[in-house]
């Protein structure tokens, strides 16, 4: 039998510490792509490695058979993988981000400063825009990877995770709303709102247009600045108005009836093929957010 580099580090490590998530751990990788690996060594060879239990992963007899073979060849192997190790790290000197303006904010510039410590020769390519913007970047090959308000949608050719959850909450100019203020559906239809242009991009309305008097917006600080303006309220994550809420400018408002409402940040990317180690640090920069 003939098993990849990864495909025998995955199983070890899963082997060693009893589960696909200590492995990815231990190993710096991705659950997802753990559990992949070493289900493609049982498919492909039509073998059992583990048995799935409850809170465990039990080896089998078949595992417990393989893991002294395949753990010897891997320390056997150790200048190889170094060597290729090395050579994957060579040749990761570019990445393009497609960064979604709806998310910009400076625990998110910190994964991107952190990045930068690890590959100090790194040609870091941040391109902002819009939600919408960011599938057609991928899909165009005009980044690697992008990370975008959850978009509620099916969509076929990339793969997507989940970056983090977030609350978001109604806000308007200090001067037309108190803060903390309760106010009924009537008064709220009656105020104009700023929405983002993606809630129609994707027919969202019903679930997030509440005013008879929408205003479309397509940037964030666009948004903002109309809101500051007085011109209407609008939805935003929490995290992004933290300073405007602590300096008064801006005051968080309920409306009558409703509940504490949490959206998502999503990373995508075309395929694992496709992702350089950059691209994989930096998702796992981006996943250890919590906000």
């Amino acid at each position: 039998m003939d098993f990849s580099l990864a495909q025998m580090e995955a199983f070890t490590a899963t082997y060693e510490y009893g589960s696909f998530k200590a492995a990815a751990e231990k190993l710096n990788k991705r659950r997802q792509v753990i559990t992949k690996l070493v289900c493609s060594m049982e498919e492909t060879f039509d073998i059992s490695l583990f048995d799935r239990k409850i809170r465990y992963l039990e080896p089998t007899e078949v595992a417990h058979k393989l893991f002294p073979v395949i753990n010897r060849t891997l320390i056997n192997s150790s200048k190889v993988q170094s060597a290729i190790r090395r050579l994957e790290r060579k040749q990761t000197k570019q990445l393009s981000v497609g960064m979604d303006s709806m998310l910009v904010c400076p625990e998110i510039m910190g994964c991107f400063r952190e990045l930068l410590r690890s590959f100090p020769d790194l040609q870091l390519d941040i391109r902002t825009g819009s939600t919408t913007e960011m599938f057609d970047w991928l899909t165009e090959k005009k980044v690697e990877l992008a990370l975008r308000f959850y978009p509620f949608s099916v969509e076929g050719e990339v793969v997507k995770i989940t970056a983090f959850n977030f609350e978001v909450i109604n806000i308007a100019s200090s001067q037309l709303v108190n803060h903390g203020a309760v106010i009924s559906e009537d008064d709220s239809s009656q105020m104009a709102q700023v929405v983002p242009k993606f809630v129609y991009h994707f027919n969202h309305q019903k679930q997030h247009v509440f005013s008879d008097k929408p205003i479309v917006s397509n940037n964030l600080q666009q948004t903002l600045s109309m809101v500051e303006e007085s011109m209407g309220w609008t939805v935003v994550p929490k995290f992004m108005v933290r300073n405007q809420l602590a300096e008064g400018t801006f005051s968080s408002f309920t409306i009558e009836g409703a509940s504490p409402i949490y959206w998502s940040a999503e990373l995508i990317y075309l395929s694992e093929d496709d992702l350089s180690l950059a691209g994989d640090l930096l998702i796992q920069q981006v996943q250890s957010l919590s906000f």
